[in-house]
């Protein structure tokens, strides 16, 4: 049995749904965030909270609200901004790849522009109608991340909504822990991005998610959809927080938890145009609520089937309000009486909630000007557009660029205009629904790996889409591909991507395509480039292997074996001998020079996953997650070598030291885990330990690197000090990569983005 160094603490993205989890169970005792219009820290005795409200049922009460009158116009001073408008950099690091995930978009008013929120702060771009290309204008950087955003009906104003987490299932501080308050909406002076004003304010008591944000048609209102967890307080809300931003008054509308049921957060607004009335729908809650949006009180609450509210739009003369469901169907309601007159059957996508993604409901609803034609975006791309009158849908485009986002029609009604989460903002004809023009913002990727080049100068980096190569010294983008899988070749010279069946082979230095190598009858799921290049290996759904010689594009070997789709291929150090992986949970090994079969492994009853070779060659790291054990199979021959205990868990993204003595593993339960294979290593934990994913060693085995929660911790392995500590990541840190000069740490986060540390030396 070998000895193993294990963090028993959650993984942050584990930690996030169970604290969800435990909130929705709990008995609610509420401490809100502060809501006024200026900051309370501005205005002494300004106390102004969100009202406790007992989730107790309570058939006959109605939500409470909290009106505030504070003074209109007064600045928040600048003093507070710092504490969550940030640098550019975080401290300590070089640079950074990559613009932040987007969470939300919204076109200007004149269709001119577009604001983004995202994972590291708030964007607008500027439509450039000559390029395909947006042109950024400002970049507003913030602590934490940004989940929604709307432009004011002049143009002149952006508002933003954040989410903060702060507490675990144990009442212990975690993810984006503020050090006081933190804001939760604030105002942005369009022309600038210059922080005008904060409207509310969190707790540090608590963590809150804005969800979905809207101004009145007038401009003079804004509501925000929130949801609330006290963690250690052991509360639970949700609701409206409704500002008159003319003389600074904010009501507080929450939603009731009946029964104890779930309340998620509130992810759809839509004022009246007559801005009396206000429409919302709330996650895990059914129907839809109508709301005085000028004196406060719930008017009226519209029964549903089961299911969540996607979006919700007025017509232009308000007589009539549209609703799309979670499976895309829309229902008409007459807004004088409140029934339903028609329903318009969807395209029958389920939208997927995930709070990772931090909106649960990524879908658009928008009339024309006359109110004859409905434009209904769904998330999984799709969007159609319907005759409201007559049921009757005019035409319909299949999903392309990521979930709809938001939806406006031209002045004419001649065009309609799609903005997508991928970043592709789309013109579709309104008579056919072909697309007359796109445009794309780049560079909010996600990225799912990094590697070094052996001379430390450029940075390899896998995306979800695709592969690319960055100068690590100007931080500059020199190459990239879209299609998936993606390979680089170990000294960055080429890159492979897959197009379904087919592998396009790219020359990184010249940029010019090399090969299209076609062989597969199946699409490729998987690739490695051999240590040197020379070799190309890919797998795929047809259950085959085959090596390609990457001088000439031609086939070396097919390799055969597998009696299911293979969906991991992996070289040995000396590029002597493949493994394969398929869904047959068979480990093969093969010699590449001749292309046949060297053995195999499989345990017969249950899940086993390729892993890593050891630096030298002669063991191969499989995990059986059946029985909770790491497999050590001869990388020579795959006869199982030795079995090591990892129960009660599943670990994965295995990585050696380069002296192979240490394991480092990763559960998403437990964190990190360090197996230590030779008795005689001097191998030290830090001393509170690494909780996260993606531990890495340096080149010389001297550092260690890994995360916890969102602290990257660089530590001597010798003796368990650390020697950097880094924060500047919004999200759960994935993988860490160091420099084989040792003078660079690159750090691969959720929030889309990867950061290159100053190590020294």
């Amino acid at each position: 049995m070998k000895n193993t160094c294990r963090s028993f603490r959650f993984g942050a993205a584990i930690i996030l749904w169970a604290a969800v989890l435990a909130a929705a169970c709990s008995t609610p005792a509420l401490v809100s965030p502060t809501v006024s219009s200026t900051s309370i820290r501005s205005q002494a005795g300004a106390t102004n909270s969100l009202v406790p409200v007992s989730t107790t049922k309570s058939p006959t009460r109605k939500p409470t609200l909290k009106i505030s009158a504070t003074p209109s116009n007064t600045p928040t001073p600048e003093s507070l901004f710092p504490e969550y408008i940030g640098s550019q950099l975080p401290e300590g690091a070089l640079a950074r790849l990559g613009k932040g995930l987007i969470y939300d978009m919204s076109l200007s008013p004149d269709g001119e522009s577009a604001a983004l929120a995202t994972s590291i702060g708030v964007y607008r771009y500027r439509l450039d109608p000559s390029s395909d290309t947006p042109v950024e204008t400002w970049f507003v950087p913030t602590t934490v991340p940004m989940t929604s955003v709307a432009f004011s009906p002049d143009g002149r104003t952006v508002a933003a909504g954040s989410f903060n987490s702060v507490f675990n299932v144990w009442g212990e501080p975690y993810l984006w822990p503020p050090a006081t308050k933190e804001p939760a909406v604030l105002l942005l002076d369009s022309d600038s991005g210059n922080p005008a004003q904060v409207l509310m304010q969190g707790s540090k008591d608590s963590d809150y998610r804005i969800s979905r944000l809207a101004f009145s048609p007038d401009g003079t209102r804004l509501a925000a959809g929130y949801f609330i967890n006290g963690g250690e307080s052991e509360y639970l809300a949700a609701g409206i927080v409704l500002w008159n931003l003319a003389d600074g008054t904010s009501m507080d509308m929450q939603y009731e938890n009946d029964e104890g049921n779930w309340i998620g957060s509130v992810d759809s607004l839509a004022f009246s145009p007559d801005g009396s009335l206000l429409v919302s729908g709330a996650y895990e809650t059914a129907g839809v609520r109508v709301w005085d949006a000028r004196r406060g009180g719930l008017l009226q609450t519209l029964a549903m089937p089961d299911g969540e509210i996607g979006s919700l739009a007025f017509s232009p003369d308000g007589k009539t309000l549209a609703s799309s469901m979670e499976n895309g169907t829309i229902t008409l309601w007459n807004t004088t009486q409140w029934k339903p007159v028609r329903t318009l059957s969807g395209s029958g996508k389920t939208e997927k909630h995930s709070i990772n993604d931090f909106r649960s409901h990524l879908s658009a609803l928008r009339f024309s000007a006359d109110g004859k034609r409905l434009a209904a975006g769904t998330s999984d791309g799709s969007i159609a557009l319907w005759n409201p009158a007559a049921s009757t849908r005019l035409w319909d485009v299949p999903g392309q660029a990521g979930p709809v986002g938001a939806l406006s029609f031209s002045p004419e009604g001649g065009d309609i205009r799609s903005v997508f989460l991928g970043g592709k903002i789309i013109r579709y004809d309104s008579s056919s629904g072909k697309p007359s023009d796109q445009a794309e913002i780049v560079g909010h990727d996600i990225f799912t790996d990094v590697l070094f080049s052996p001379d430390s100068r450029t940075v390899f980096v896998w995306t979800k889409d695709g592969a690319g190569l960055w100068d690590s010294a100007s931080h500059q983008s020199l190459f990239s591909v879209t299609g998936h899988p993606a390979g680089i070749a170990p000294d960055g010279s080429l890159i492979a991507a897959a197009a379904d069946r087919s592998v396009e082979l790219w020359d990184a230095v010249s940029g010019q395509r090399k090969f299209t190598l076609a062989g597969h009858t199946g699409a490729v799921t998987t690739m490695a480039f051999s240590p040197d290049g020379k070799i190309l290996a890919t797998g795929s759904k047809d259950k085959s292997v085959i090596l390609w010689d990457t001088a000439t594009g031609k086939k070396r070997a097919v390799l055969l074996g597998h009696s299911k789709q293979v969906y991991k291929v992996l070289f040995s150090p000396d590029g002597a001998r493949l493994a394969t992986g398929g869904e047959d949970y068979q480990i093969i090994l093969w010699d590449v020079s001749t292309g046949t079969r060297l053995g195999a492994y499989s345990t017969g009853n249950g899940y086993l996953f390729l892993g890593v070779f050891s630096p030298d060659g002669k063991t191969l790291v499989c995990m059986d997650s059946t029985v909770h054990m790491l497999r050590l199979l001869d990388g020579a021959t795959g006869s199982l070598v030795d079995s090591i205990d990892v129960a009660p868990v599943t670990v994965e993204n295995p990585v050696f030291s380069p002296d192979g003595s240490i394991l480092a593993t990763y559960s998403g339960f437990y964190g990190a885990d360090f197996v230590v294979l030779n008795p005689d290593s001097n191998f030290h934990m830090p001393e509170d330990g690494i909780t996260g994913p993606g531990a890495s060693f340096s080149t010389d085995g001297t550092l260690g690197a890994g995360s916890d929660l969102l602290t990257i911790v660089v530590w001597d392995i010798s003796t368990g000090e650390r020697t950097h500590e880094f924060q500047g990541h919004t999200g759960e840190i994935l993988k860490t990569a160091f420099s084989p000069n040792g003078r660079t740490l690159a750090t691969v986060s959720q929030d889309g983005t990867i950061l290159l540390w100053d190590l020294g030396g």
